[in-house]
This record gives C-alpha cells, sequence and structure tokens, in this order.
C-alpha cells in the first residue's frame, strides 16, 4: 500500500511536466492557404545555382482538403538536370493552423536555423501583374550550408510565397563560391 502512495505521489509531481506542451502561435503557411478554396494551385520554379548548369525543379501545389486544424496540399514536381525531364507525382504536405512557435517560420530550403534580421516591403511582378509583398531578410545556419535568405509572401496569392532568395556563403565550412537557392511563383490559379 505504502508502494501505491508513493508511486501515486510521483505521479501527480511529474503529470504536470510531462503534459506541459510548447506554445502554439497562429502557423502563417496555414493563413496563406487557408484564404483559398479547394483546388487552388500554385506553380513555383527553384534555381539552384552551383558550378556547372543550374539544377532546376517545377513544383505545383495544389490544395486538397481544408479543415479549421490544417491544410493539406499536394505538390507534383518536375526536375530537370543536364537536358533530362523526371516526373515525381505528389508528396502530400500537411500544414497546420497551429505550430510550435519555433516552427512558425520559414525552413531554409537546406535545413538548419533562420534568425530573422531584417524586415520591410516590396512590389514583385508575377506574370504581368504587381503584388505588394512583405520580405523577411534571415541569417541561417546549418550543418550542410550557411548564408542569407530572404521570404517575400503576399496574402493576394495562393500559398503566399512569391518568392524566396537563398545565398550560400559556407557548405560544410568551406566558401560556397556563388552557390545560391531561388524559389518564384510563376503562375497560381485560385478556385472558383
Amino acid at each position: 500500500m505504502k508502494n501505491c502512495v508513493l508511486i501515486g505521489m510521483m505521479l501527480a509531481l511529474i503529470a504536470p511536466v510531462a503534459l506541459a506542451k510548447e506554445e502554439l502561435v497562429d502557423n502563417p503557411a496555414y493563413k496563406h492557404w487557408a484564404a483559398f478554396k479547394l483546388g487552388s494551385t500554385a506553380k513555383l520554379v527553384t534555381t539552384i545555382k552551383m558550378e556547372g548548369e543550374p539544377l532546376k525543379s517545377t513544383v505545383t501545389q495544389t490544395l486538397k482538403e481544408l479543415t479549421a486544424e490544417k491544410a493539406v496540399v499536394e505538390q507534383a514536381v518536375e526536375m530537370t538536370v543536364q537536358g533530362h525531364t523526371a516526373k515525381r507525382p505528389g508528396d502530400t504536405l500537411v500544414i497546420m493552423a497551429k505550430a510550435p512557435k519555433d516552427q512558425a517560420i520559414p525552413k531554409p530550403p537546406m535545413g538548419g536555423t533562420a534568425t530573422k534580421k531584417a524586415e520591410g516591403d516590396e512590389e514583385l511582378t508575377v506574370g504581368e501583374k504587381k503584388y505588394k509583398c512583405h520580405w523577411e531578410q534571415y541569417d541561417v545556419k546549418g550543418e550542410m550550408a550557411s548564408g542569407k535568405m530572404r521570404v517575400w509572401t503576399c496574402s493576394e496569392v495562393v500559398g503566399g510565397l512569391v518568392k524566396m532568395q537563398m545565398d550560400i556563403e559556407k557548405t560544410y565550412d568551406k566558401p560556397a563560391n556563388g552557390m545560391s537557392i531561388t524559389k518564384e511563383l510563376i503562375e497560381f490559379k485560385p478556385a472558383r
């Protein structure tokens, strides 16, 4: 009986710690999708510049499911390397409405952490239309690469991302020699 009481007391002390959760905040990525109807699409081109010919891929994102808790986005990828094109059918991306505070910021394309350094507003053109975008500048540090990243977003476009530019300064602690990753929105279609 004594052991049961002792175990009960220990559980009572441990339970609040075990039940404590990270603070959840509104996820900006979810908000950018939640403003649109199912079937809305965004097409983005990613260009990776390094020595030799740049690598290019096109991702078409389609909003497949939307609830108060999450947005489910299908991503179909088409990649061109040395003149050869390969297609990969849809991966599924689940974007939660709430996220831990440290996860509610843009993720660097090569992993690691991003620390916001500056922000502002700028007009960018997609197709023939100009959009007022908000940009945020980050210092990025990771095991594979470090550098500077700027992300432009706009609530008027499906998914919100208009452009992302990462200038890589170092890869594995060696100079990156002008390596960069750019992701740009080239087309979007809100569903009616």
